[in-house]
């Protein structure tokens, strides 16, 4: 395999690949806004395979770089650590990326494609904030994502709340992820927005999406999870996704 270059192509820009070469799949279930590391652990115990970082500042979810440190230093390679953020200057990114490290980066902001391929030699999963009738705009960049040689890694869809860029509880749009999902060609989806312990099997059964990815629907308060929540969450979604034929998990 290629090892991940930066964009000037003389060396790594991540040794997040590099320091788990096993985790090379896309994720099934994506804990995101974790603060803790007694959450990661709870989480990663019962089968969590992605922890979300969030490195916003506006975020009611933000971690510092200390903790975030902490944590991939004591889960790094038991699961993916996934740094989020929102237009954030590609040099951070990559500065940040590098230092934990992370084994993927969330960009979930106005991002244009060219930031993607800035990125060029880590794993990026593209958020997007979209419904159906945005089909068109969608695949428009990911075609452009295409001609750059940028294609995101995933893309996580998210619901489509005016000024907000996620964590807000509301549900995306499933006809949009359920015709994305079945598209050939295009990357794995990861379902977000609005999934609860409740209505996670359902989406997974309707959408049939690679992964799932929720904040919200798992705490008692922005960044604290509650490990009642997070339990019947998992539980639900490893269901779901034995259901399908879709449960294999890679660590």
């Amino acid at each position: 395999m290629q090892q991940p270059r930066s964009p000037n192509n003389e060396r790594p820009c991540s040794r997040g690949a590099a320091a788990w070469p096993w985790l090379t799949d896309i994720f099934r279930i994506k804990i995101c806004g974790v603060t803790r590391l007694s959450d990661a652990r709870f989480a990663i115990l019962r089968d969590a395979d992605a922890i979300g970082l969030n490195f916003y500042p506006k975020s009611k979810r933000r971690i510092s770089l200390a903790q975030a440190a902490r944590i991939v230093r004591e889960c790094g390679g038991l699961a993916h650590m996934v740094g989020v953020f929102v237009d954030a200057d590609p040099s951070e990114i990559l500065q940040i990326a590098e230092r934990l490290p992370l084994s993927a980066v969330q960009l979930h902001g106005h991002e244009p494609p060219e930031v993607l391929a800035q990125l060029r030699g880590l794993r990026v999963i593209r958020a997007m904030r979209a419904t159906a009738a945005q089909w068109d705009e969608v695949m428009r960049y990911l075609d452009r994502c295409e001609q750059l040689d940028a294609m995101p890694w995933a893309v996580l869809l998210d619901a489509a709340v005016p000024k907000e860029v996620g964590g807000t509880g509301q549900p995306a749009d499933w006809d949009l992820a359920g015709a994305f999902a079945e598209t050939p060609g295009l990357p794995p989806l990861v379902l977000a927005g609005g999934l609860n312990p409740k209505n996670v099997a359902k989406a997974i059964q309707i959408v049939r999406p690679a992964g799932v990815d929720v904040a919200s629907g798992v705490e008692y308060k922005p960044g604290r999870k509650c490990e009642f929540k997070m339990q019947h969450f998992l539980e639900a979604a490893i269901d779901a996704f034995k259901q399908i034929g879709a449960w294999q998990p890679e660590v």
